[in-house]
């Protein structure tokens, strides 16, 4: 069930299975104080070659950011989500990724020499640095990823090109907040930790206080 925080912001627990939290918060273009931060991205490329065998992967064009992206595989070192960079020793881009694959397949019917595919990670995942306002009230904070922007994946984009993607959206423009079910868990230890450590140090001046109480005491009696 949705729980209304604001006029612009909504929260709500995914219905499918993951119960991960989303924060849906509508922005009408004023300040929020919203930083957004990513890991650098993998170097490891993997290369793999369509010869004689299936190459055991689906491949689509993400629509966002127009990256070729690996939609399905069957292969253990290419796994869903990675992103192709090269494929016949040629960049490949979502503009020309039919045309491309077209003239690779006509290659590989030819069958002289196995053709190179070249793999990526998909890029770290968009993470918030801070926010103030609306998103800070709703619980908005690290542990929450950017995922969508009026509906659109930003994980396939580069940090300027979300940039731009989020200036020059119309306004107002919807942005989701995702944070996952694993770090809701660490979200609570974290907060029982802390009150805990505040009962503790409360404690400790308590008992500080009555020993200084007693001190007092014993000096006023003294004299």
């Amino acid at each position: 069930m949705e729980q209304r925080l604001s006029f612009t912001c909504a929260s709500f627990l995914t219905n499918d299975g993951s119960d991960d939290l989303v924060v849906r918060y509508e922005w009408d273009g004023g300040a929020i104080g919203l930083e957004l931060m990513r890991t650098p991205p993998s170097t490891t490329k993997h290369v793999i070659y369509w010869g004689v065998d299936s190459l055991g992967v689906t491949l689509g064009v993400e629509e966002t950011s127009r990256r070729v992206i690996v939609t399905r595989s069957s292969r253990s070192d290419v796994k869903e989500g990675d992103v192709l960079l090269q494929a016949g020793g040629k960049p490949i881009i979502g503009q020309d990724f039919s045309q491309h694959m077209a003239l690779l397949k006509q290659e590989h019917e030819l069958g002289e020499v196995a053709i190179p595919f070249v793999f990526v990670p998909p890029p770290p995942r968009v993470f918030v640095k801070r926010c103030e306002g609306a998103l800070k009230e709703a619980g908005v904070g690290p542990s929450f990823e950017l995922k969508y922007v009026d509906g659109r994946v930003v994980r396939y984009l580069e940090m300027k090109e979300l940039q731009i993607l989020i200036r020059n959206s119309n306004k107002p423009c919807t942005m989701a907040f995702v944070q996952t079910k694993e770090k809701q868990f660490y979200g609570v230890l974290q907060k029982q930790e802390q009150q805990r450590r505040k009962l503790q140090h409360a404690n400790q001046a308590a008992i500080a206080s009555a020993g200084l109480a007693l001190a007092a005491a014993i000096v006023v009696n003294i004299t």
